[in-house]
């Protein structure tokens, strides 16, 4: 992605926790559902994009997150890209409710990739 699309993406755990707080608690319990719109934030108009670049399931958008993750990379600079690539598919509104539930359900199955509060922690470090 490009530079500026990654400042527009930036991941906001704040605004994350304002909105479908219990569709995400959910939908990270619950065995993982291949329909995309099982996703907390994804509706008709986000399936359609993401089927532009081949993105078909919820497995497929997991299997996304997790590519975007470099050696090193911290749980929060991970959600960002992440966001920056939904902004890419015009998927705006609700990109920081998609990132926490992807970030989230991946953390149940991988202890540590993506802890919420960690995150948290450090985008409140963050100017």
């Amino acid at each position: 992605f490009s530079v500026k699309m990654a400042a527009a993406g930036k991941y906001d755990p704040v605004k994350s926790e304002k909105t479908h707080v219990e569709a995400i608690g959910k939908f990270v319990s619950d065995d993982v559902d291949e329909d995309l719109t099982s996703v907390p934030g994804i509706g008709p108009a986000a399936v359609a994009n993401l089927e532009k670049v081949g993105i078909t399931s919820t497995v497929a958008l997991i299997g996304k997150f997790l590519s975007l993750h470099t050696k090193g990379m911290s749980a929060l600079d991970h959600c960002d890209a992440f966001g920056a690539w939904l902004t890419e598919l015009e998927i705006h509104r609700t990109r920081n409710t998609v990132t926490r539930a992807i970030a989230e359900k991946c953390n149940r199955f991988m202890k540590g990739l993506c802890d919420h509060s960690s995150i948290l922690s450090e985008y409140e470090d963050r100017d």
